[in-house]
């Protein structure tokens, strides 16, 4: 029996977009768009199901709820998000009012050029060697995360919230809460969203969320609690996208980004008690080129590159959630979340991989970015003893993905890692080798240097990447208590200094120090230190 899984994205539309395109390019189609075969290690009727398009014909669509601002989701319709790209226009109504009425219409969003291209039946791209014309159209042009979209939409999972004014600052956490409700009031999201969505499963093995913490954060924790109400236990795997603004070197009376830090840090303490595991994510500002992105030449700047490097590794990451259930490396949410938090006090895991996958087993280390923990971090929080300490210490749980590996590769990297690591060892280790790569669909951003078409090195290839074999790991680490530790002083902060911010946040005071002593406990938790309470010094 499938064991489907319900998406959730909060204002994530474009690593959502990325996400489900990957999923839609293991369908493959006939001349007539008709489904014929799929991947023989995936099951699509785990992320989708299956509906008809405007023409009629069979189309899947992902099991999927976006809730974005009123704006961002361009073109695609929310009427009609399955059956055309515009809006309904009622039609002429007899008035009540007889005299003379002045209608005035917002002009309909153009269709993206990229979706007039699939239209005109130019997605044969699949098919050729080309050059990277397609993409880099595409990095010019997209304006909203809908005009790269490959997959229809359920119209009553597309939820739209009003934008904020152009005199708001930066959402107060109970602001958040309050958007909720109105939205809720307004689509019964239970009732009329997610209810049907899970009706729908023969056997919902849980939800899998990305949020954006500094805009979405309190709205998703009134979501979740909604849901948490109704299907306490429900496994949830969630992935938490945070502000660029490192608490650590941020004065309180620096407002936008204190309350951004603070959204962050809120976000993440309810997230803990409402999923299961929750992956923290940094900003993609923070990021520090190196040895891993030798083999892109992305612009971190724009959302369509830097969610299209996030989603490669969520996406692969998670895929064994997906798997047939007849491949070995099949699994599900609950076994997954329960491997990664199996002490019950480490709520948070850390995302990292290689995107290209080294040729090389010795060269992982070296290409393999992490995610979640800035290095500054570490250095600012714990002494060099410290440090090296964690460092040295075993994982707590890790799952690795290798994606794209010939049986030669599969046979040097476990032997390499089994020499290499010895630590790392069953059962708070396990790996998964799946034949199938990564997926390079025309939406795709074409922004690799020195790629063939299969992922592998290739010294000045101009030819289009169709596939990328992929290195992603999930982890609970010790390392989580630079990041714990860089919280917990933060509220601390707060908490006896901060009354303007928790003003404008609209948060009680005992509230934050409720939080504060809970951070101190996670740092604890995860093996560092704790700070003795006479210590931070008294409220003042």
């Amino acid at each position: 029996m499938v064991k489907e899984i319900i998406y959730i994205h909060t204002s994530t539309g474009y690593l959502a977009t990325h996400f489900f395109n990957s999923e839609q390019a293991y369908f493959k189609y006939d001349h007539d768009g008709n489904e014929k075969e799929t991947n023989s290690e995936v099951d699509p009727d785990i992320s989708f199901k299956e509906g008809l398009a405007a023409d009629g014909t069979s189309t899947y669509t992902p099991r999927a709820v976006i809730v974005d601002y009123k704006s961002r989701f361009g073109s695609l319709s929310h009427i009609n998000a399955l059956q055309s790209g515009q809006e309904a226009v009622p039609e002429a109504m007899d008035p009540i009012w007889s005299g003379s009425v002045a209608e005035y219409r917002q002009a309909a969003i153009p269709q993206s050029s990229y979706h007039a291209k699939l239209d005109a039946g130019e997605d044969d791209l699949e098919d050729i060697e080309m050059e990277a014309v397609v993409s880099d159209d595409l990095t010019s042009k997209v304006r909203f995360w809908s005009d790269f979209s490959r997959v229809f939409f359920q119209p009553r999972g597309l939820l739209r919230i009003p934008d904020p004014g152009e005199w708001e600052r930066e959402p107060a956490w109970q602001r958040g809460a309050e958007r909720y409700k109105e939205l809720d009031d307004d689509a019964a999201i239970m009732d009329n969203v997610f209810r049907l969505f899970a009706e729908e499963c023969d056997q919902l093995q849980g939800l899998q969320i990305s949020l954006d913490a500094p805009s979405m954060g309190a709205f998703t924790i009134q979501l979740l609690t909604q849901i948490r109400d109704e299907y306490a236990k429900l496994p949830i795997l969630s992935f938490c996208s945070l502000s660029p603004f490192d608490p650590s070197r941020i004065e309180l009376d620096e407002t936008a980004a204190c309350i951004s830090a603070l959204n962050d840090v809120l976000t993440l303490h309810e997230l803990a008690s409402l999923t299961s595991v929750t992956v923290p994510l940094q900003h993609p500002s923070t990021w520090k080129r190196g040895l891993w992105s030798s083999h892109i030449n992305a612009d971190f700047r724009k959302q369509y590159h830097s969610s299209a490097v996030l989603s490669a590794h969520i996406e692969s990451a998670t895929l064994p959630l997906r798997l047939k259930a007849t491949m070995p490396s099949s699994s599900d949410i609950a076994s997954y979340c329960a491997h990664l938090n199996w002490r019950g006090d480490t709520p948070f895991s850390a995302l990292s991989g290689a995107f290209p996958l080294p040729v090389a087993p010795t060269d992982i280390p070296k290409y393999t970015y992490d995610f979640t923990h800035p290095t500054s971090l570490h250095k600012v929080y714990l002494d060099t003893e410290s440090f090296i300490t964690l460092l040295t210490l075993e994982t707590f749980a890790q799952k690795d993905v290798f994606r794209g590996c010939n049986a030669t590769e599969r046979a040097s990297t476990e032997k390499w890692i089994s020499e290499a690591y010895p630590e790392l060892r069953p059962p708070f280790h396990s790996m998964a080798y799946l034949d199938q790569p990564f997926p390079i669909p025309t939406s795709y951003p074409q922004f690799f240097k020195n790629l063939g078409p299969t992922g592998r090195p290739e010294k000045r290839s101009q030819r289009r990447v169709h596939s990328v074999p992929v290195y992603s790991s999930l982890q609970t680490t010790p390392r989580t208590a630079g990041l714990a530790r860089s919280y917990a002083e933060f509220t601390d902060n707060v908490g006896r200094r901060g009354f303007g911010l928790m003003n404008d946040l609209n948060v009680e005071r005992e509230f934050v120090k409720e939080v504060s002593e809970t951070w101190w406990g996670w740092v604890g938790s995860y093996g560092g230190e704790e700070d003795k309470e006479d210590e931070r010094g008294e409220d003042e």
